[in-house]
C-alpha cells in the first residue's frame, strides 16, 4: 500500500515562514524603492536651489542698486537657501545610507534563507537514505 506522505505541524509551521519571508521581501524592496524615490527628490530639490542661489548671488546679489535693506533681505533668502540646501542633502544622504543598509540586511537574510534551503534538502535527503535502508531492513527481516 502506498501511504499518502503526512503533513506535520512542522511542515505547516515551515511554509508558514517561508510565506511570511517572501512578504517580507518584497515588503522590504517596496520600501526601498519608495525610499529612492525620496531621495532622488531630496537630490533634485537641492539642485534646484543650488540654481537659485547661484542666480541671487550673480545676477541679485552684485547689481549696484542693491543696497541697504534690501540687500539684508536677500542675504537673509541666500542663507535661508544655504539652510535648506543643507536640509535636503542630509535627507538625500539618510535616505541613501538607509537604502544600502536595508539591501545589506535584505541579502543576509536572503543567503541565509538560501542556506537553510540547503539545509533543509540535505536533511530530506537524508530522512529518505534512512527510510530506504529500514525498508531493507523490514525486507531482510521478512526473508
Amino acid at each position: 500500500m502506498d501511504e499518502e506522505p503526512k503533513i506535520t505541524a512542522s511542515d505547516i509551521l515551515i511554509g508558514n515562514v517561508y510565506m511570511i519571508s517572501e512578504e517580507l521581501l518584497h515588503t522590504v524592496y517596496g520600501t526601498v524603492e519608495t525610499i529612492s524615490k525620496y531621495e532622488t527628490r531630496f537630490k533634485n530639490l537641492s539642485s534646484k536651489l543650488n540654481a537659485i542661489q547661484a542666480n541671487l548671488n550673480n545676477y541679485i546679489l552684485t547689481q549696484k542698486w542693491m543696497k541697504g535693506p534690501t540687500r539684508k533681505e536677500c542675504l537673509a533668502k541666500a542663507a535661508k537657501i544655504k539652510e535648506l540646501i543643507l536640509i535636503c542633502n542630509s535627507y538625500a544622504k539618510i535616505c541613501g545610507d538607509t537604502i544600502d543598509t536595508t539591501i545589506d540586511t535584505t541579502q543576509k537574510f536572503e543567503s541565509h534563507k538560501k542556506l537553510q534551503d540547503m539545509i533543509a534538502s540535505f536533511v530530506q535527503g537524508l530522512e529518505e537514505e534512512l527510510k530506504k535502508k529500514k525498508s531493507e531492513e523490514l525486507d531482510e527481516e521478512g526473508d
